[in-house]
């Protein structure tokens, strides 16, 4: 494997910004085999030479002595994979789904109205919250004002209708539970977490910041799980 810096030339090579480079040093000076993950969406029509890029770097990390794990959901398809995106998605039926993929929630259980209230929660959540919409961390504030609009349901069909075709707004009849995709914040640095987190001991093991049904439903995120409670119970 080439050292640090001969690393670092070949994965800039071809990248317009690496985020956060700080991070990417320190794990390789670990000195540990990183697992690079790349995931495709299928159903998407087809592929481009756009994706050439993502897996010429693919290609360069695996070179370089790495593991590539590249994902095709499986489950994702029937449903479509919502991320990435703000309102609509197709599934593999051809039927056309509306949602919205990044609603605030104020308790753990806020599916519905004020069903399953939990007052600490709500205290809990609404002080990080505030802070972060005050200091516009992660660019949140303009995140939460457009995503809170989508409780609506007058407006979350107005916003689909802008990306669909051909198709009569008023056949969307039904109103199902909000979707919670739960992703941690770092209460340090304020900063979301991108990457899977996992915690345990013999007894149990959590997966935390699991927000990609694309990820969890994968073969090789099976196998990474196993590997991690390997090393727990070693």
């Amino acid at each position: 494997m080439k050292n640090i810096d001969e690393q670092l030339q070949v994965i800039k090579r071809g990248s317009a910004e690496i985020i956060n480079e700080k991070e990417l040093t320190d794990r390789l000076k670990s000195k540990k085999k990183l697992i690079i993950k790349a995931g495709l969406d299928p159903t998407m029509p087809d592929m481009h030479l756009g994706h050439t890029v993502v897996l010429n770097k693919l290609k360069q990390f695996q070179d370089l002595g790495h593991e590539v794990v590249f994902l095709i959901g499986d489950y994702t398809a029937l449903i479509g994979d919502p991320s990435g995106r703000d309102t609509t998605r197709p599934t593999v039926d051809n039927e056309t789904m509306i949602g919205p993929t990044a609603i605030p929630a104020f308790w753990r259980e806020n599916y519905s109205n004020l069903n399953n209230f939990n007052l600490n929660e709500f205290l809990e959540i609404i002080s990080l919250e505030s802070s972060l919409f005050i200091n516009n961390n992660f660019g949140f504030r303009g995140l939460a004002l457009r995503e809170i609009k989508k409780y609506s349901k007058k407006k979350l069909i107005k916003t689909a209708g802008t990306l669909l075709k051909d198709i009569n707004l008023n056949n969307f009849t039904s109103w199902g539970n909000t979707g919670i995709r739960a992703q941690l914040v770092n209460t340090k640095t304020k900063k979301l977490e991108m990457d899977f987190k996992f915690e345990g001991d013999k007894k149990s093991f959590h997966i935390l910041n699991a927000v990609s049904p694309a990820f969890t439903c994968a073969e090789p995120f099976s196998k990474l799980i196993v590997k991690n409670i390997k090393s727990k119970l070693n």
